[in-house]
């Protein structure tokens, strides 16, 4: 007893000071937080947008999570003080994140006056949900709300026998989670961040970014040999993938020093919701501190990828998720966490774009990468005229620069109002004011109306607009009402400073220029690509032999040719190099000769009335070359622009006219229909004189509004033209079926219009002249005069179908394309018969046994036909019934007797008394029919007294048989015919079954059986 008391004491002492131990670490992190700094930072906010009305904070009992407003800007503090938990989600109505569209949502987060790396309880997450709570959703057990490493979101360990870890998180939902403590006292409460660091699994000496999917048990991992030997739970962390920003080890300390401001507390996330083209699977991207105060683009300090299954979310058939954040302190936690919110992507979703366009040469400079693309970038979002623009990484002094700054509204429940655009101009370029004293002009476009037209408008900034180096101007309405803007397009005219006098530099950078754009619902921030001014290493110039007038007929086709060299003689590179040319002042075109040698050519500029061609009439033709990789002597490479060339263009019009011989047929047969006619210079004269050939080609346009593509064909240039058109599927191989043909070229039912044009030999065009082909809509009738069939098994079915389109409509039989489904089997086939017809009696046979017609227990069989033509069209639908008769041989007998007798002393034979009845009824089968008699009794004598006698069976060849041994009596060897043979009724009186009777035979009625034994074969 004594040793046990001892030992319990020892424990109790252990325990003690373990206990004490935990207490020490738990309360070594209690931070007072610093309200003077907490006051501070919320003093000094970033932009954001107004969340009233779109956002709710949670409506569980006891959300700490409020929205205040400081200097104008809606900051939603989520924490306060300690064992705090606060939620603030978007309403679900107008303010969501719609999961079918691709989105951004950025926010500025705070994370309280944190001083040391180690961290302090607890942090937030960022969540999307599309729990049935709703706004009430939270982490909870019972009713009792979980704080502390859950952070509002994730499940507790502290009571899971009531209620599973998983069932105690927000359900339906993705976290993100920016953590800035660790859990790690492998204990109940405190063990989520104990898991060993694999790259994927969280395990760090600071605060960390990942994420999980809260509502899923694979999140949690049961841990034992915990604390005092306790099981707690430990969380799978996903990181991102690149070891150095993976959101491992994140440092959220912040404490305000002469080395920063207030303003560096607040942090930059962006969230980007990709969803898979599959519409079941999704990619969200994150980035963490991407973006400065002052909203200049950085390299993220986390960034990472999410790849999620949409059936996390259970939407049924929604496509809203709530997104907000959940935060939440521990009992020693005196913390204030706040986020403010940049976009709201169902309220409006718009991209934006920043770049520069130098009007002296013709090029686009700088050349980012999505991959460097800003929150709500679109790094490919120009104006049209600048899309084409060849890229560049220089400017020369003096050159004429635009300064652009793109916004385009892509959806949203509301517009985009009350946009303010402030731009900051970088060094060593200058603003130039136009004639007019403007700085630049606002471009707005607008949604195309229900007839694809576009309005656009313009509006000048003045230089009241500018301030030292800032540009101010608001900006209308984007979005789906008003003036229904869809893009609104900064352009300020800015010029390449020149080098300083006396200076010996050879070049000068030029900053990116931020522009932030603050509205009602939506703020963003977008920078051009910073480049160089240099001094031009060389002068590019080009020449050209084309100086006369370029006439070209409508319709054809032409090139531009020149010639390239420098001012400082070297070797022409044509690879690095692009021809930029417009027409009338156009936008720009760019095209590229990579051939060897100085020569350039602008290949293939057409003629004509399409899009894109040159109508008749004069033109005059821009070239410019840029080459934007010319090495400089520094290493690095310089953007050259040639002179300039213009080159005269006269397009004439002599044309051809087409005269069909008929410009409307209807076809009365399913063959080739040949279209004939003629055609002549539009001014009478023959095309003959030319010699050569004419190009005949034509399209066809089907009832449905289909046009085909473009067939054509070379003929003599005689006046005269012969085109032969198919039905579509006329060429189909009789094996394929018309459902799997993959043909689409030729006539069809209904309205064909057949356009038709004619190029001769000197390339003078035809306008298309139209050929109406009508195909009749008929449904072609099959009778036949037999539909029902009844057949031996195993025999062949021999059909008729008759075929008839009416109104001597000819058809050739071979080209049918029959359908036949015989019990389930179904075939392809064609017949015979190269010859038109207009009516046709089809014979085809049917094998019974292959489809499985054969057996008289599943009669009738359906035998269903139909047949295809070349034009596609399908006829009535024939079915015939089959019965199948199987080949058996059926014995049909009754009971029968013989004469009566009186008793004698001799024996005898005794005939049978009326006819007997004894048949075989055969079908298609030989049978042998065999009989054995038993023993004749009667019970009038006491007991079964037997006869003394037997049956006996006498052939007709009068061979007798003793019937008390198994007896031939018949057999049928024809298996050709359906038949019955009596064979009762075929006996003479003294053949067949008799009774032999012996003397001594007692007085009595007796009686027996015989076995008739009938056998399919012989």
């Amino acid at each position: 007893m004594n040793v046990k008391r001892i030992i319990r004491g020892i424990l109790f002492c252990m325990f003690v000071v373990i206990a004490f131990f935990g207490i020490f670490q738990a309360t070594s992190k209690v931070v007072k937080a610093e309200t003077y700094v907490d006051k501070s930072v919320l003093a000094s906010p970033n932009p954001g947008i107004k969340l009233d009305g779109y956002f709710t904070t949670g409506t569980f009992a006891g959300n700490t999570a409020y929205v205040m407003n400081s200097n104008g800007v809606d900051i939603v503090r989520m924490t306060t003080g300690k064992n705090q938990t606060g939620a603030i989600w978007s309403n679900n109505d107008t303010n969501y994140l719609d999961v079918t569209k691709k989105q951004t949502i950025s926010m500025w987060v705070y994370f309280g006056n944190i001083i040391s790396t180690v961290g302090i309880p607890d942090g937030m997450a960022f969540v999307l949900q599309n729990d049935s709570r709703g706004a009430e959703a939270i982490s909870k057990h019972g009713s009792i709300i979980n704080k502390g490493e859950t952070l509002g979101v994730w499940g507790s360990d502290t009571d899971t026998g009531k209620t599973p870890i998983q069932d105690q998180a927000i359900q339906n939902s993705f976290a993100l989670e920016f953590d800035t403590d660790i859990n790690s006292g492998k204990e109940p409460g405190n063990g989520f961040d104990s898991l060993p660091y694999n790259g994927k699994d969280y395990f760090g000496g600071q605060g960390h970014i990942a994420w999980a999917l809260p509502a899923k048990a694979t999140t949690y991992k049961k841990v034992s040999g915990g604390l005092l030997g306790s099981t707690y739970y430990a969380m799978v962390h996903n990181l991102g993938s690149d070891l150095l920003t993976n959101g491992n080890a994140v440092d959220f300390s912040f404490s305000k020093s002469h080395y920063n401001s207030y303003q560096d507390a607040w942090k930059h996330v962006t969230i980007e919701y990709v969803p898979d083209a599959d519409g079941e699977n999704a990619q969200i991207n994150y980035k963490y501190d991407d973006k400065t105060y002052f909203g200049t683009a950085k390299s993220p300090l986390v960034k990472g990828t999410a790849n999620i299954s949409l059936s996390t979310f259970d939407l049924k058939g929604s496509k809203k998720l709530r997104y907000g954040f959940t935060a939440s302190t521990g009992a020693s936690s005196d913390i204030t966490d706040a986020v403010i919110f940049e976009s709201m992507p169902s309220l409006v979703d718009a991209e934006d774009n920043a770049y520069v366009v130098n009007k002296t040469n013709n090029t686009r400079i700088g050349n980012r990468s999505s991959d460097n693309a800003e929150a709500n970038q679109n790094v490919n979002l120009f104006d049209d005229q600048d899309s084409n623009l060849t890229t560049s990484k220089t400017a020369h002094p003096g050159d004429e620069l635009t300064f652009n700054y793109m916004m385009h509204f892509l959806s949203g429940e509301t517009a985009m109002s009350g946009v303010n655009a402030k731009i900051d101009l970088p060094d060593n370029v200058a603003i130039a004011p136009d004639a007019d004293g403007s700085i630049g002009k606002i471009y707005y476009r607008s949604f195309p109306d229900a007839d694809g037209k576009v309005t656009t408008e313009s509006a000048s900034i003045g230089s009241d607009k500018i301030s030292g180096k800032e540009v101010t101007c608001g900006l209308d309405d984007l979005g789906h009402s008003g003036k229904n803007w869809e893009s609104a397009r900064i352009a300020l005219n800015v010029t390449a400073k020149d080098f300083p006098e006396g200076s010996s530099s050879t070049s000068m950078n030029v900053p990116a220029s931020s522009a932030h754009f603050e509205g009602n619902n939506f703020v963003s921030d977008v920078h051009t690509d910073s480049f160089d001014i240099v001094k031009p290493g060389n002068e590019l110039q080009i020449t050209t032999d084309m100086t006369d007038k370029i006439k070209v007929n409508l319709g054809n086709k032409f090139n531009l040719t020149g010639d390239i060299s420098f001012k400082n003689p070297e070797t022409v590179n044509k690879n690095d190099m692009y021809i930029n040319y417009r027409i009338d002042g156009g936008p720009i075109i760019r095209s590229q000769d990579t051939s060897a040698g100085s020569k350039f050519t602008i290949y293939d500029l057409e003629t004509g009335t399409g899009a894109g061609q040159l109508d008749v009439g004069e033109y005059t033709i821009e070239v410019q070359v840029i080459d934007n990789n010319y090495p400089m002597a520094n290493g690095g490479v310089d953007t050259l622009a040639s002179n300039k060339l213009y080159y005269d263009v006269l397009v004439t019009n002599q044309t051809v006219t087409v005269t069909p011989e008929d410009s409307s047929i209807t076809v009365d047969n399913n063959e080739p229909l040949t279209l004939k006619g003629t055609y002549e210079h539009a001014d009478g004269t023959s095309t003959a004189g030319e010699g050569g050939s004419s190009v005949i080609a034509y399209t066809i346009t089907t009832a449905d509004g289909t046009t085909q593509s473009e067939v054509s064909d070379s003929q003599a240039n005689d006046g005269k033209y012969s085109l032969t058109l198919d039905p579509y599927a006329y060429k189909k191989d009789p094996s394929v079926s018309l459902d799997d043909y993959t043909g689409n070229t030729g006539l069809k039912v209904g309205k064909n219009i057949v356009s038709i044009t004619v190029v001769d030999e000197e390339g003078h065009k035809s306008k298309p002249t139209e050929v109406t082909v009508n195909v009749p809509d008929i449904t072609p009738s099959l009778t036949t005069k037999q539909d029902e069939f009844s057949i031996v098994q195993g025999d062949p079915i021999n059909m008729t179908a008759n075929v008839n389109y009416g109104n001597n409509y000819q058809f050739t039989p071979s080209k049918l394309t029959w359908y036949v489904d015989a019990n389930g089997h179904k075939t392809i086939n064609s017949y015979s018969g190269d010859e038109s017809v207009a009516t046709l009696s089809q014979d085809f046979t049917i094998d019974s046994t292959a489809n499985g017609i054969d057996d008289d227990a599943n009669n009738p069989y359906t035998v269903s036909v139909y047949f295809t033509d070349p034009y596609g069209r399908k006829s009535e639908e024939l079915d015939y019934k089959v019965d199948v008769m199987e080949k058996t041989a059926m014995i049909e007998s009754t009971d029968y007797k013989f004469k009566d007798i009186n008793a004698s002393a001799s024996p005898r034979v005794i005939g049978r008394d009326g006819a007997w009845k004894l048949q075989v009824k055969s079908v298609m089968s030989k049978w042998t029919l065999t009989a054995k008699a038993g023993q004749m009794t009667t019970d009038q004598l006491g007991g079964d007294v037997p006869l003394d006698g037997s049956l006996i069976y006498v052939s007709p060849d009068d061979d007798v048989n003793d019937m008390r041994q198994q007896t031939f009596i018949q057999n049928n060897t024809d298996d050709s015919k359906i038949k019955t043979t009596d064979i009762g009724g075929s006996w003479e009186p003294d053949e067949g079954v008799l009774l032999d009777v012996n003397s001594s035979t007692l007085a009595g009625t007796y009686s027996g059986e015989v076995e008739w034994d009938l056998t399919n074969s012989v």
